[in-house]
């Protein structure tokens, strides 16, 4: 085997943290180049999981792209990770989960990185940005709620007196679940099988619905976030698909009034499921935001 071949190992694996609240572990997929100096972490939306960007990086991965290094983190609750009881780590705030990047990051031996995160996962990019402003270099912010995601159905289930977190538990299903991420597309017909079958087996693994159902509520807290975030020099990337639901138009409006220096894209005939709709078009607005410029 080569140096470069070994510079290129998949290294992705289970990172046991020991001070996060209660003991846990986070699962990263680690690839590209160990020697990178300022990596990428991606931070999938709720509901999902990492897999989310295997398409946007899949074409990367033979070309330009594999010099890079890139961490594809599954939140806490979510994915490959454990999934504890919302009640042990503070119902699953942006704040706590910030901090179990944090720490993985530092199991990793990452000083400084560029974050890229859809939804839930870019409220979170923010949060670690605010606990370490000198780790994060510069944030893409793929959709991001200033508030709860248009999830009716899943929202009334969650917002239950006393029984929300029994009834999303026991109520919500694989048909559900379909039926979001089929309204999270700009065309619903090309959701396919293998995505709704893959994330709901993540989802539906002891512990999934409830940190899900905690998260969900977690997005009232946005604004509170993005007031947190507007005063840090971080370089960021607004970017939205012009045809997604689950996002208002007062969250976009909402956004550029937070962050009036953060550059912005929209990507044409896209829903809310931007990394998996149009993987190549996102990719290139990432590259070209964290260009040479940027690092």
């Amino acid at each position: 085997m080569t140096a470069r071949a070994r510079a290129t190992d998949d290294r992705s694996r289970l990172v046991e943290l020991g001070s996060a609240g209660a003991p846990l572990r986070v699962f990263v997929s680690d690839t590209g180049p160990a020697d990178d100096p300022r990596p990428r972490l991606l931070l999938h939306e709720l509901l999902l999981c990492g897999h989310e960007f295997a398409r946007m990086l899949g074409p990367a991965a033979a070309g330009e792209g594999a010099d890079r290094r890139e961490l594809v983190l599954d939140l806490p609750g979510a994915g490959e990770s454990d999934r504890p009881r919302p009640e042990a780590v503070r119902d699953y705030e942006l704040s706590w989960l910030a901090e179990c990047v944090a720490q993985t990051l530092d199991a990793l031996g990452v000083e400084r990185l560029d974050v890229v995160g859809h939804g839930v996962g870019a409220l979170v990019g923010m949060a670690l940005a605010v606990l370490r402003p000198q780790q994060v270099g510069a944030l893409v912010a793929i959709a991001p709620p200033l508030g709860p995601l248009q999830l009716p159905h899943e929202l009334r289930l969650a917002s239950l007196p006393a029984v929300g977190e029994a009834a999303f538990a026991t109520v919500y299903r694989a048909a559900d679940l379909r039926r979001t991420l089929a309204g999270w597309r700009a065309v619903p017909s090309s959701l396919g099988e293998l995505a709704p079958a893959l994330y709901w087996d993540r989802l539906a693994r002891d512990g999934g619905l409830a940190a899900a159902r905690a998260l969900l509520l977690q997005l009232e807290r946005a604004p509170a976030l993005a007031a947190a975030y507007a005063p840090l020099s971080c370089p960021t990337l607004l970017v939205w698909g012009d045809r997604d639901a689950a996002i208002t138009a007062a969250d976009r409006q909402g956004w550029t009034a937070a962050l009036p220096r953060a550059s912005t894209v929209v990507i044409e005939g896209c829903g809310h499921a931007i990394p998996e709709e149009q993987p190549r078009a996102l990719a290139a607005a990432i590259d070209g935001f964290l260009g040479e410029g940027t690092r």
